[in-house]
């Protein structure tokens, strides 16, 4: 926003700021915090290999693992849910049995 009325009116990173209004701290800011890249592509793996788990067991499977950043719970729920990690399969076709021998029903109540 600020870049846009600098380019805009032509004028400083003061003036941008004041107008906006935006501190200049804030806009200076940049993070220190490293990123979080290779946790969320493990959580990714874990996610597609075992589909059953959720996320308070797939926080406690990253902790055994030894991974040493902060990971919360919450940050597992976030890359779990998310749209690309999500299998596209029903689990329930998964229990129905490929193959019937003749006379026989399929009943989901035997196992």
């Amino acid at each position: 926003m600020v870049d846009h009325v600098r380019a805009a009116w032509r004028v400083s990173i003061r003036r941008a700021c004041r107008a906006v209004p935006v501190d200049r701290s804030s806009y200076h800011y940049r993070s220190k915090r490293a990123g979080q890249a290779p946790v969320g592509k493990r959580i990714k793996e874990i996610v597609e290999t075992r589909v059953r788990y959720g996320y308070h067991r797939i926080h406690v499977l990253l902790r055994r693992e030894g991974w040493l950043v902060n990971v919360s719970c919450s940050t597992v729920a976030r890359y779990a849910s998310s749209p690309s990690s999500t299998p596209s399969r029903d689990f329930r076709r998964d229990l129905r049995p490929t193959e019937l021998s003749s006379g026989d029903e399929w009943n989901p109540f035997v196992i």
